[in-house]
């Protein structure tokens, strides 16, 4: 961190009230006091100003004496001088916010009159501080709906869900628009959700699909058709990803039990298996239980595989012990 100008007051003085020590502590301190000299000679941009009750030998030294203007205290008064222009603060401001100095830049901007700048880096410090929801709150309050957002996702996501929720959909709409320039599209799609703008809605949460895929993170792109109840799209992506138990959930969602069943299989489910197919059995019209020349729901190599899995003894015996349970039989004639 460098500033414009540093003020270091009675530096020597202060070290010359340990000259009692004895020699082992003599020589750690003098090592001590050159370090913090070199900190305080490499922290000042224009200035560097040292005030002694008394000179001491360091700087009478001839090494040190072409670096040094001797002044009387009352140079300081510039230093100490609050007289400067808002134009001074602000940029005196920027210069702290920079560097991170968020406090200082703070303190600048306020003297400045600059109230809007002094609440960003509030908001700034904030985020430094890792207090997410205050940082948040200061960022909802200056219209900067994207980064309340963000923050308000790192303590807990939805909470901006909560604290909008008595927003009215003209409100809405102007942080979606807010929140599509940060291209946060599944939060912008809530976002238009909850402004009742269905087409828009659906472009971001498209656009979210897509991003997701672009950053190979299948998984979130599954989870967001899940969310939006996109149960055909869900599953699809689940079995992109290979996971058959969760493509196999989804598909049962979207009532595609035969599907469902067969995933479940893979998935070495096979209770859930046995719920999918005999659903698509007990829902099989009665006038249609004379499945030969008939139009039935279910499709013949469907209902074939159905009985050799279930009902036959090389089934019974591919089951583990535990799994093994003769099922009720059913004639289909």
């Amino acid at each position: 961190m460098e500033f414009r100008e540093v003020l270091v007051w009675k530096f020597f003085s202060h070290f010359d009230r340990w000259s009692s020590c004895n020699q082992q502590d003599i020589r750690e301190l003098e090592t001590f006091k050159h370090n913090c000299l070199y900190v305080c000679t490499t922290r000042a941009i224009n200035r560097l100003y040292f005030y002694e009750e008394k000179v001491s030998e360091f700087w009478i030294t001839s090494e040190i004496q072409p670096f040094i203007i001797k002044s009387e205290a009352a140079q300081l008064e510039s230093f100490f001088s609050l007289n400067q222009s808002p134009e001074d603060w602000r940029s005196s401001g920027e210069e702290f916010e920079n560097q991170g100095a968020f406090e200082q830049a703070r303190e600048n901007y306020q003297r400045g009159g600059w109230a809007a700048d002094a609440n960003r880096v509030e908001a700034l410090f904030q985020e430094q501080q890792g207090k997410w929801e205050k940082a948040g709150d200061i960022w909802n309050s200056l219209a900067v709906w994207d980064r309340a957002v963000q923050c308000l996702q790192e303590l807990k996501p939805g909470l901006w869900l909560q604290k909008w929720q008595g927003l009215s959909e003209r409100a809405w709409e102007e942080r979606a628009k807010c929140l599509e320039n940060s291209q946060e599209w599944e939060l912008t799609g809530d976002a238009y959700t909850r402004a009742n703008n269905s087409i828009k809605a659906k472009e971001c949460y498209d656009l979210a699909e897509l991003h997701y895929r672009d950053i190979n993170q299948l998984a979130a792109a599954a989870t967001l058709g899940r969310r939006l109840q996109n149960w055909t799209k869900a599953a699809n992506i689940w079995e992109e990803l290979q996971k058959w138990q969760e493509a196999a959930t989804d598909w049962k969602q979207a009532e595609e039990f035969e599907r469902a069943a067969e995933l479940y299989e893979k998935a070495k489910c096979w209770a859930e298996a046995e719920s999918c197919w005999r659903h698509l059995i007990d829902t099989l019209p009665v006038s249609n239980w004379e499945i030969l020349g008939s139009t039935s729901p279910l499709r013949l190599s469907s209902l074939r595989y159905l009985t050799q899995r279930w009902f036959s003894p090389q089934a019974l015996t591919s089951l583990n012990k535990s799994e093994a349970r003769l099922p009720p039989f059913i004639l289909v004639a």
